[in-house]
């Protein structure tokens, strides 16, 4: 029995070291909008940048779910966006069509801002 213990125990911490970092912020110019900074990353052949986003609650926090989280492909260099909504009830298995950031609203602000940050994010 012992070893049963000793084995679930390693099997936590292997879980718990291997599980992807998440590091959710308040997205810039926003007030509901949050990302997931750990997973920005710039694709180095399109150069397009793809952000985790979700929307926060009165906690200001993502839960995390599925069905909450949805992936940004930003085109900076033309100000465009297209969704990924991570439910497949609402768009299976495509992408929202791009269309262009209005930095005049929130959500084409917030977009903007983190294409500022595109320099600073990993390629790959």
């Amino acid at each position: 029995m012992r070893n049963y213990a000793v084995m679930a125990c390693a099997l936590f911490a292997f879980t718990a070291t291997n599980a992807a970092a998440e590091n959710w912020l308040m997205a810039p110019g926003a007030s509901f909008i949050l990302y997931d900074r750990d997973s920005a990353y710039v694709e180095a052949k399109t150069q397009l940048l793809y952000v985790n986003t979700c929307f926060a609650g009165p906690e200001k926090q993502c839960s995390g779910a599925k069905d909450d989280m949805m992936l940004e492909r930003l085109d900076c260099a033309h100000s465009t966006m297209a969704l990924y909504f991570r439910e497949t009830k609402k768009l299976p298995g495509g992408w929202q069509a791009a269309k262009p950031l209005d930095p005049d609203t929130e959500g084409g602000a917030t977009m903007t801002a983190l294409c500022s940050t595109a320099a600073s994010l990993p390629t790959r």
